[in-house]
């Protein structure tokens, strides 16, 4: 695990891994494949081989038997041989003649004996073989019983004999040899062939490797004939144990491993040859595919360590530069001259880096412009604790003189001024209007009656939060300077819910839902103000409006809490006068103070 979660922690160690990890795999995999591939066609291609040399050798041996069966036959059909058999008065030179005449093809690795009875009267062979034959069971019962067909027996030369003193000295030596015989004519004359061992060594010599095994077994997996590899006499009793405990016949024996009838004869050829690949030149295969592995483990980690390097330096840079200005360096740039995903991701953080430090510097800009307008909205207003205190005096002289109007003047003023010292920097529409209207009753006294005031606002609109002290400057404006020299003025105020207002721009209480906007309408019927200043109002311009204190302030209040979208707009009244539009969000509850 700490191995892991080293590795984890650094992009460049695991690209590191990546790369070593994906130039050794490959390899271990291609090169077992391979020399399993290798192996698998080696053993395919040597199978098909063996099978043909396997069918080679039991040609051979087939050749051979069909020689014995042919000459047996022969002999059986000649006249000297068959009177021979009967009277016994034909010359021994004539028979032997005949004799050696049927069986020359077969003298080179067989004897050929004739037998009358039990005893050979007869033979192509010398010295030392046996005499006689039983009767009554072996080779010679056989032949008699299969009324004239050719007949075959494998087993040991010393127990086919009948002789006693004979048969002792050949079962000690017990080699094996096959016999096949057949009966001449229906008297009790057979003819006989027997090969041994030495003859099937020459029949067999050349069609087998030093690696390579030979083995005729009789028909109870009884050894008859081995050699080459299969010459070990343990491997026909381990075959033929195998064979009797059901067992398949090659376990323990890792070869190439075929076996084979010869046609009728009874016998069965196996054939054993040696692994296409020896398990030392298998494990030499596997050895050689390990060392490359190995190999490739120290060319891999330099070619990782250059490549991880050229591919994480990008990503270096660029956490160097995040964390620089997540420090607070808002002038962290990365200079990277890729065309490539990094070099498009090296981009998008220099613009978002930039754009970051605009938006704060546009923030501080704006934030500083909003507190020198409340510092001017403060410098144009007097004393506002020492005003409220006289008024408050000035009402109760008046009240205490009977002279109610002034009573009415300082209460006016004393509440207009009681709204303006408060610390709450938001306050209800209904509070607003309440200023505007004490302020109103103070104007038309000062007046003389010559304009009147009046406020049409649905209930449903009174509980709308807006900034303190937006509308005031604005009435203060129109009967000021829109009623100059009109005799029967009016100022009204109007507010409606209209429809959300121009799409992209963020919502104050932040949720993402379209909101309404609150617009605030203050009409006069006075001369209607000048193309000039709508334009400025229009265009939003401070600078132009530096000389009309109340709108630029109520404007940058606006736009300051609201956004650009959001402020003061003007127009002059078809029928006369002018309008002025206050528009701000119809909520604003989650702003705080």
């Amino acid at each position: 695990m700490k191995i892991r979660s080293y590795i984890q922690k650094s992009y460049k160690r695991q690209l590191q891994l990546y790369f070593i990890t994906s130039s050794v795999i490959p390899i271990a995999v291609s090169g077992f494949l391979l020399v399993g591939l290798f192996r698998y066609q080696a053993e395919k291609d040597l199978s098909k081989q063996d099978l043909r040399r396997q069918n080679q050798i039991a040609a051979i041996l087939s050749d051979a038997f069909t020689l014995a069966e042919n000459g047996i036959r022969e002999v059986a059909e000649d006249p000297d041989i068959a009177s021979a058999l009967r009277s016994g008065k034909v010359q021994s030179h004539n028979v032997y003649a005949a004799l050696y005449r049927k069986t020359g093809r077969l003298r080179n690795f067989a004897t050929a004996d004739i037998y009358s009875g039990g005893k050979r009267i007869y033979s192509t062979g010398s010295g030392t073989e046996s005499r006689t034959l039983p009767t009554d069971f072996g080779i010679l019962a056989k032949a008699r019983e299969s009324k004239g067909k050719v007949v075959y027996r494998a087993g040991y030369a010393g127990d086919l004999a009948a002789d006693s003193s004979l048969n002792t000295a050949q079962s000690s030596r017990r080699e094996p040899c096959i016999q096949i015989a057949g009966q001449i004519q229906e008297n009790e004359g057979y003819a006989v062939v027997t090969i041994r061992k030495a003859g099937l060594d020459l029949l067999l010599q050349g069609s087998y490797g030093a690696d390579e095994g030979i083995l005729v077994m009789n028909r109870f997996w009884e050894p008859v004939y081995s050699a080459g590899a299969l010459a070990d006499p343990d491997a026909a009793s381990l075959f033929r144990r195998n064979l009797l405990s059901a067992q398949p016949v090659r376990q323990d024996y890792p070869d190439n491993f075929y076996s084979v009838p010869i046609g009728g004869t009874g016998l069965t050829l196996v054939y054993m040859t040696a692994p296409a690949l020896s398990p030392g030149i298998f494990h030499s295969l596997l050895n050689v595919v390990l060392f490359f592995c190995v190999l490739m483990i120290p060319l891999g980690l330099l070619f990782a360590n250059y490549m991880s390097r050229y591919l994480s330096r990008p990503i270096a840079e660029l956490g160097a530069a995040m964390r620089s200005f997540r420090h607070g360096d808002m002038n962290a740039q990365v200079h990277m001259d890729r065309d490539d995903e990094l070099g498009l991701l090296a981009e998008g953080f220099n613009k978002t880096t930039v754009r970051l430090r605009e938006n704060i510097e546009e923030q501080i800009r704006q934030q500083k412009h909003l507190n020198e307008t409340k510092i001017r909205m403060l410098q144009a207003q007097l004393n506002p604790h020492f005003l409220y205190n006289t008024l408050d005096t000035i009402k109760w002289v008046g009240i205490e003189h009977q002279v109610p109007e002034v009573a009415q003047l300082a209460q006016n003023l004393a509440g207009l001024l009681r709204q303006s010292i408060s610390n709450r920097q938001f306050i209800t529409l209904s509070e607003e209007l309440d200023m505007v209207e004490n302020y109103c009753n103070i104007q038309e006294f000062r007046f003389g009656y010559s304009f009147s005031y009046e406020c049409e606002v649905p209930e449903d609109l009174m509980g709308c939060i807006v900034p303190k002290l937006i509308l005031q400057p604005v009435v203060e404006n129109a009967i000021i300077h829109g009623l100059e020299g009109v005799e029967d003025g009016l100022v009204k105020v109007s507010a409606a819910r209209k429809p959300h207002r121009c799409a992209g721009e963020a919502d104050i209480d932040g949720a993402g839902a379209p909101q309404d906007d609150l617009e605030i309408i203050v009409i006069d019927n006075g001369r209607g103000i000048s193309d000039k200043m709508i334009d400025i109002l229009d265009r939003h311009d401070a600078g132009q409006l530096s000389g009309h204190l109340g709108f630029r302030n109520v404007d940058t209040i606006l736009r300051m809490f609201y956004g650009d979208s959001y402020g003061i707009h003007a127009s002059r009244r078809e029928e006369g006068g002018t309008q002025v539009s206050l528009l701000l969000p119809a909520t604003c509850a989650m702003i705080k103070e």
